[in-house]
């Protein structure tokens, strides 16, 4: 049986694991927005570059992560927020 010390750690990396996959989410979502306002360029590139290094580095944290309804909810949203922003820097880098 586990002490309660080792619960409280998985507890804690657990709420740690979620907080980074919002945090680079949300970023995700910045870096998509600055890239698509700078349009083409050096600035664009950058961004664009951060948005998708943002958005893998939330989905490898996402893996092994256990959600409650709520946290999920709550990927979930964000996700359906970066995912179109993504689509389109991939068609402005597709064109480039």
């Amino acid at each position: 049986m586990k002490s309660q010390d080792s619960i409280d750690k998985v507890l804690n990396q657990q709420e740690l694991r979620f907080r980074l996959v919002v945090a680079e989410l949300e970023l995700a979502a910045t870096f998509s927005d600055l890239a698509l306002n700078t349009t083409m360029g050096d600035r664009f590139r950058r961004n664009s570059e951060l948005a998708y290094e943002a958005y893998d580095t939330a989905l490898r944290f996402l893996t092994g992560c256990v959600l409650t309804t709520q946290r999920m909810q709550i990927i979930t949203n964000r996700l359906q927020e970066v995912g179109p922003k993504l689509k389109d820097l991939d068609r402005f880098l597709a064109q480039s």
